[in-house]
């Protein structure tokens, strides 16, 4: 490892203390110390807890306080206060080894690449193959540029919101998380990087259990989520491949709405046919989020 390597581990979090708690904790047992460690915490001040942050004096804690929860803004927010020449985004409800920010490091100099993403997974083991993820029923957005966590080390086009390091110089290349998408952030950056010439590594050795929080987060904060998710696929698609692949993107959904399978995914639930409108009512929700995704392009 290059010793001059400065970590600055980047987290954004809202009314999650008990998970970010072990976070921390975590954090403070790493083999390889972060420099710094900046939390974004949209947490309105009177619903903390009474001296949370000083249970962590160990670490160099930089905490930011936001006045409303947001997603992408508060990651951007969080990377301008670094000064850290490598960032580590992760979440507030994971799980991770000791060796964690060692891993990062070592796969980013001994691969030579700018940016290290690991498995942020739902599960404590990773599957052997994408068999398990039924691709069939995916878009080119989730094939292509989306993760899926396997046990795989290679070149991708995506990077995970919760684990993933990036070279300072290359993140404010591009202009940080596009501050528009309401959902899918980490996906659109690691396209943006990618295309902006930076090499992304897909390593299985920085893992990370994500918990996946019932409350807090974008849980709490957002409501709507599949509306939101909807909104982002389209606002990706024309950002990035306009023309066609976004009309072919709308033409599925819109069959699949006529079959009453779900939006993106495309499964089918017999449920759905207790609803005779619901085709009408996810059009009208397509159209919408296409009127929408049209002014954040302006």
């Amino acid at each position: 490892m290059k010793p001059n390597h400065n970590i600055s581990v980047i987290i954004h979090t809202y009314y999650r203390y008990e998970y970010l708690d072990r976070v921390l904790r975590l954090l403070t047992s790493q083999t390889l110390k972060p420099f710094e460690v900046v939390i974004t915490d949209q947490t309105p001040m009177s619903d903390r807890p009474p001296g949370f942050y000083e249970r962590f004096k160990e670490l160099p804690l930089k905490i930011i306080n936001l006045d409303k929860p947001c997603h992408a803004p508060a990651q951007n927010i969080g990377s301008k206060a670094s000064t850290g020449d490598i960032l580590i985004f992760i979440d507030d409800d994971c799980e991770f080894a000791e060796d964690f920010l060692e891993q990062h490091i070592k796969v980013m100099d001994e691969e030579n690449v700018d940016v290290v993403v690991g498995p942020n997974s739902l599960t404590k083991e990773l599957p052997e193959s994408y068999k398990e993820h039924y691709l069939d029923q995916r878009d080119p957005i989730s094939f292509l540029i989306k993760k899926v966590p396997i046990k795989w080390n290679g070149m991708i086009l995506y990077t995970v919101g919760g684990n993933t390091s990036i070279k300072r110089e290359f993140f404010f290349r591009i202009g940080g998380y596009d501050e528009k998408m309401p959902r899918m952030a980490d996906v659109e950056i690691g396209f943006r990087l990618f295309r902006s010439g930076a090499k992304i590594y897909h390593s299985v050795r920085p893992f990370v259990h994500h918990l996946k929080a019932d409350k807090g987060g974008t849980r709490k904060s957002q409501r709507d989520i599949p509306y939101l998710r909807l909104l982002s696929y389209l606002y990706i698609y024309k950002k990035h491949f306009p023309g066609w692949c976004t009309h072919q993107f709308c033409l599925k959904e819109i069959l699949s709405y006529l079959l009453f399978r779900e939006p993106i995914s495309r499964e089918f639930r017999l449920s759905n046919l207790k609803n005779p409108l619901l085709p009408i009512c996810r059009l009208y929700r397509l159209i919408k989020a296409w009127i929408e995704s049209e002014r954040f392009l302006k």
